[in-house]
């Protein structure tokens, strides 16, 4: 009896486990584009166009469900222009959308 519910416990949970690593992976529905950008330019209240790098990290380390620094400096390392060393979130969410749909 024991041994069935096991068995069961572990094939709902296999269901969610997308990397086959034995751990329960949640994935979200993407978000639209237009939804992304907002949240930046909410953010974003000089309406710059952009954000700093810092300023990003401390929002995205607050919340109910905080980024890790690994996940920051993940984030950071493809969203930073090279050049200026800001996020310009428009260029950063049209980025995003693409990588997605790969």
């Amino acid at each position: 009896m024991v041994s069935e519910v096991h068995k069961r416990i572990h094939n709902a949970f296999q269901v969610f486990d997308h990397d086959l690593n034995k751990t329960v992976d949640v994935r979200f529905p993407p978000v639209p584009e237009d939804m992304l950008l907002t949240a930046f330019e909410v953010l974003d209240q000089q309406k710059k166009g952009y954000m700093e790098p810092d300023e990003l990290t401390n929002y995205m380390r607050q919340g109910d469900e905080p980024f890790t620094q690994q996940e920051m400096e993940e984030m950071l390392s493809s969203a930073v222009d090279s050049d200026s060393n800001v996020v310009y979130y428009k260029d950063f969410v049209s980025m995003m959308i693409l990588d997605g749909e790969r």
